[in-house]
């Protein structure tokens, strides 16, 4: 993915919507593995978009 809009003070807008891209390849590994936890570093507003995405794309597929 490749943007260079910026908002909020420097933040690049590429890395806002990768979160659903990182989700997805999550979801789709610990399926394959039938992995039950996961774990990650992201905290704040990133941390609760990565929840929600999880939770969501996990229900679908």
């Amino acid at each position: 993915m490749r943007a260079s809009v910026i908002y909020r003070n420097g933040y690049f807008l590429s890395a806002e919507l990768s979160r659903r891209e990182i989700a997805e390849v999550v979801i789709e590994v610990t399926n394959a593995l039938n992995i039950n936890y996961i774990t990650y570093l992201f905290r704040g507003n990133d941390q609760v978009r990565m929840d929600m995405d999880i939770e969501i794309l996990d229900k679908i597929t």
